[in-house]
């Protein structure tokens, strides 16, 4: 199933049990995400999604082996590769300012002014006006700064990194603890992507400003 520039209506049915103080900032008017594609399975708090659903603050949406999905919340725009799983945002609140990433494959586009996090179970994302891709695993995190500025805070570690055009990172962990964090190649998303999201929320990439 694929779908382009669609406006859903807002979720009508949410799960109780989805909480946790989580969320993407965005204006009070921008309150559920618009979904711009959708292909295999994908699902919204476990729910299978169609195009009749919204992506609601404080929603959980996975991806199967088949599954992808971009969509866009304000000024920002996302895409959701395979076996992955995200929180968008906090039950209850149309004012949001983080992700949570459990696992999988995330590439995000920022709007530029506003500081976000992105939580997975080991590191701290801080992002501003940043791209950014990450592929979480249990033993390795790997990100990469797109274009922007980002802060990277894990097991008491906190780095910073610019990026014009592209500055992957692979971060390692034992245990849960931090024992590496080096520069890598670039692996798992293209400048096309980043294009297209861009495209969604009437931006270009900053390497195609000039």
């Amino acid at each position: 199933m694929k779908m382009s520039a669609i406006k859903l209506n807002r979720r009508q049915v949410l799960q109780a049990g989805v909480c946790l103080g989580c969320g993407l900032l965005l204006s009070e008017t921008a309150k559920a995400a618009t979904i711009h594609e959708m292909s295999g399975a994908v699902h919204i708090n476990k729910l299978r999604a169609t195009a009749a659903d919204d992506i609601e603050p404080g929603d959980i949406v996975s991806t199967a082996d088949n599954g992808h999905i971009a969509f866009s919340v304000g000024g920002d725009a996302f895409l959701v590769r395979e076996f992955s799983s995200v929180r968008v945002g906090n039950t209850g609140s149309s004012l949001l300012n983080t992700l949570e990433l459990f696992a999988g494959k995330l590439l995000g586009v920022f709007e530029t002014g506003r500081r976000r996090n992105i939580y997975t179970g080991t590191a701290t994302m801080g992002i501003r006006g940043t791209a950014c891709y990450l592929d979480v695993r249990p033993k390795s995190t790997y990100f990469c700064t797109c274009y922007g500025e980002t802060e990277v805070i894990s097991g008491g570690e906190k780095r910073e990194f610019e990026a014009t055009h592209h500055n992957p990172q692979q971060l390692d962990f034992v245990d849960g603890k931090l024992t590496s964090m080096q520069a890598t190649g670039m692996r798992g998303h293209g400048d096309d992507e980043l294009r297209q999201l861009e495209a969604y929320v009437g931006r270009l990439p900053r390497f195609d400003r000039g």
